[in-house]
């Protein structure tokens, strides 16, 4: 059948209760204090699992009658359904085949909280199903990108037109833009807190709120000291991993790579619909110098654009107040099972590796790790890619002479063309694990900065196609990055966590933008060292040999995160708990 992760509370304490090596504590199913837990990790096939569990508990106590009932019924159930894949939406109902999971009959599968899953052909498709609510959620991030883009695109062209870049120093501008950057990377950890706290739509809807107050001060204040207020509150709509934090939770993991591809399509795309409205309202508005008056106040062509921005975020709210709330057919369960990072987990678990040993792991430690390292492997990633990126355009006006439409063409060159890179990894997501994907996107990445730096550099189109090509990887990094995390902290991979490492991922764009004086060295092999960063967040991803357990198949990942499900399902909030049974 399965392992002790799988058994009933009642049968895996009775068996507990008879194992001398348990030195008499119970399975983590039992009180929440416990010390230590012995688990088996999962395997794919539950034939397997009925000799080993047979094995196991045979010399413990007799329980033929009705495990061998199980073991029947597990038999014909493998043959149609691997249970760690029962996981996902039916109807707007989240089935989930979680730790506690038993099968009742050949016909249908009793979860652990006593719901009756019947197994026809219409619930196993729905397993692999991405629900209506992600594709209402990919709206709303197309709607803030879309609002987001609006208003950061014309900051400058406000900020001039109404004199400020010149009355103050171009100092002025530089905060603007240091607000629009960093005060995302700030706010990532808070919103992520609260998210957990209130809920994700909920921070999601305060976020958009503030955005909006933000976005009226932009479009009709007269003093310039307001301005970077506005900036700040505008700011607030970048909750991104929010957004990838609710698909976590309610995609099965066979879709949700392809599901976070098409959230970033459809955010990305967004961006260049948003500059060709500033053009629209370049073309049909009225100048700054000849404005339209309204109800006594003056809105010109950046007026309205910011105003554009405005109904979009306006419309955002009514869509997670209203609509959103009537297709989200999953939110009592969401709410149930959305992962916390304050549920009591028991501390230290052994983990049989299968040859006679036994492995301690430290739960605590297991889940910072991960935490740790994937945050690091964003900050290093992305402070080679904003160390690329604040450079391009330095090297495109002062090292090959590039002017105005030029540029505009290489820039519009080098953003249009990465667009359907998210297709390309749904689609590939389909064939491929997403740590090959990763690895992908990481060679792809390097390719592209080899092109852009290594000298000679002769020719314009090797800074626009290098360019390109790391555009093209971001779509594999950011999608496979937070999936996979996703995957191998299941119920821990928290709004919380997500938002430290877009936090960490902002943090490195951030650095790398801070080295653009280093614009000066291309062309030389100093100008190359850039690209180090990179390479090693991809030494860190891509070698086993590094930190085995960085792939959501590895035996001991299985059977924490089948521990980790079970803990969140059944045991109050709280912190973690010490190996004596106390507080963490």
């Amino acid at each position: 059948m399965n392992t002790s992760g799988r058994l009933s509370p009642r049968l895996a304490e009775a068996g507990q209760e008879r194992d001398p090596a348990s030195r008499a504590t119970k399975s983590s199913y039992g009180s929440p204090n416990d010390s230590a837990v012995w688990l088996k990790p999962s395997r794919l096939s539950l034939e397997g699992e009925s000799s080993r569990l047979t094995d196991i508990w045979q010399s413990s106590h007799d329980m033929s009658s009705s495990f061998s009932r199980m073991v029947d019924v597990s038999s014909s159930f493998s043959k149609i359904v691997d249970l760690d894949a029962l996981e996902g939406t039916s109807d707007g109902q989240m089935v989930r085949a979680v730790s506690a999971a038993s099968l009742v009959s050949e016909k249908s599968l009793m979860l652990a909280d006593g719901d009756t899953v019947p197994l026809s052909p219409s619930n196993l498709k729905a397993f692999h199903h991405i629900p209506d609510s992600v594709w209402v959620m990919c709206l709303i991030s197309m709607l803030c990108q879309f609002s987001q883009t609006l208003s950061e695109f014309v900051t400058w062209f406000v900020l001039e037109t109404r004199g400020w870049t010149k009355d103050y120093t171009p100092m002025y501008y530089g905060a603007c833009i240091a607000i629009m950057t960093l005060f995302p990377v700030l706010m990532n950890p808070i919103w992520g807190h609260f998210s957990e706290r209130y809920g994700v739509r909920n921070v999601i809807r305060v976020a958009l709120m503030l955005s909006a107050v933000g976005i009226a001060i932009m479009a009709f204040t007269s003093e310039a000291a307001l301005y970077p207020l506005g900036i700040l509150l505008e700011s607030s709509q970048g909750v991104r991993p929010l957004r990838t934090a609710y698909i976590a939770v309610v995609t099965h993991p066979s879709v949700r790579t392809q599901a976070m591809a098409f959230q970033n399509l459809f955010t990305d795309s967004m961006r260049i619909v948003a500059i060709l409205v500033t053009k629209v309202w370049d073309l049909l508005g009225p100048t700054p110098d000849e404005p339209w008056v309204l109800l006594g106040v003056e809105l010109d062509t950046h007026a309205l654009s910011l105003l554009t921005a405005w109904t979009a975020n306006i419309l955002n709210v009514g869509i997670l107040t209203f609509f959103f709330q009537e297709v989200s057919e999953e939110k009592k369960l969401l709410r149930q099972n959305s992962p916390t990072a304050h549920v009591e987990l028991t501390r230290l678990i052994y983990v049989d590796l299968g040859n006679g040993g036994h492995q301690p792991v430290d739960s605590r430690m297991y889940a910072n790790s991960m935490l740790c390292i994937f945050s690091l492997v964003c900050l290093l990633h992305q402070m080679s890619c904003g160390f690329f990126f604040v450079c391009n355009m330095p090297v495109l006006a002062k090292h090959f002479q590039l002017q105005g439409d030029a540029i505009q063409d290489a820039k519009l060159f080098q953003d249009l063309l990465p667009m359907p890179a998210p297709l390309l990894v749904a689609y590939l997501s389909k064939h491929m694990q997403d740590r090959t994907l990763l690895v992908i996107g990481f060679c792809i990445s390097g390719i592209g900065m080899a092109i852009f730096a290594l000298p000679p550099t002769d020719h314009v189109l090797r800074p626009i196609f290098g360019l390109m090509l790391i555009n093209w990887s971001q779509a594999f990094f950011y999608t496979t990055m937070f999936s996979l995390f996703s995957k191998i902290m299941g119920p821990m991979s928290t709004g919380y966590r997500l938002a430290l490492m877009a936090s960490a991922a902002g943090l490195g764009t951030s650095i790398g933008t801070f080295v653009s004086s280093a614009a000066e060295y291309y062309g030389t092999f100093t100008f190359c060292l850039g690209v180090v960063p990179s390479a090693l967040a991809m030494v860190i991803m891509a070698g086993p040999w590094f930190y085995p357990y960085l792939q959501p198949d590895h035996p001991v990942t299985r059977t924490i995160l089948e521990h980790w499900r079970h803990e969140c399902k059944y045991k109050r909030p709280a912190r973690f708990s010490n190996v004596s049974g106390g507080g963490g």
